[in-house]
Formats: C-alpha cells, structure tokens, sequence
C-alpha cells in the first residue's frame, strides 16, 4: 500500500489515496475478505510445520503483481484517460479494493 501511494504521487502529482479512502479501503477489505473466509481444518496427526521462506515469496510475488496491477490502472486513467485527481483517486480505491477482493477469492477457492 506504502509503494502504491508513492508510485501514485509520481504519476499524478497528488496523493492517490487519501486518509478518509484508505480507512474505506481497509474496512471494505477485511470486512468482505472475512465473509469469504471459510475452516475446512482437520486435525492432523503429527504437528504441521510452515514452510516460511516459500509463504514469504509466494506473499512478495502476489504483491508485486497486485502493484503492476494498480499501477496500471492509475498509469491508464492518468495518461490514456485523461482523468483529474478525484476520479483518479476514485480509480484508486475501486481498483484497490477490487483487485484485493479478486486475490482473497483466488487464495479462498479450493
């Protein structure tokens, strides 16, 4: 979200989301990712261990793509759209909060 905000102000001179949208952001998304939430856990035998180093790169790899992704949008609206700030902060928030939904259904399904 921090690189987001920072490669939004250099496309568009101004801040891309501001406090208000990022509290709309953040509510939208832990509120709609916890309704898609459901426990399939069967208790196991022995004791799981996590394979950290790969659940690390798996997190810096779908980060990265949902950056490309937001950033694409906000490079689409700002040059080939010719959008001004406030529907280009719109933009941000809709592609933000759709995009966050579209990555927590795909890790969600079976």
């Amino acid at each position: 979200m921090v690189l987001l905000l920072a490669v939004g102000l250099v496309i568009s001179g101004h801040a891309v989301l501001t406090p208000l949208l990022m509290v709309i952001v953040l509510i939208t998304g832990a509120f709609l990712i916890m309704t898609l939430t459901t426990d399939r856990v069967c208790p196991s035998e022995m004791p799981n261990s996590w394979q950290i180093g790969n659940v690390t790169v798996a997190g810096g790899i779908l980060g990265c793509c949902f950056l490309a992704f937001c950033t694409a949008v906000i490079a689409e609206g700002k040059f080939k759209l010719g959008l001004g700030v406030l529907p280009l902060q719109t933009l941000s928030v809709v592609s933000v909060v759709y995009g966050g939904q579209a990555k927590a259904r795909q890790l969600s399904t079976p």
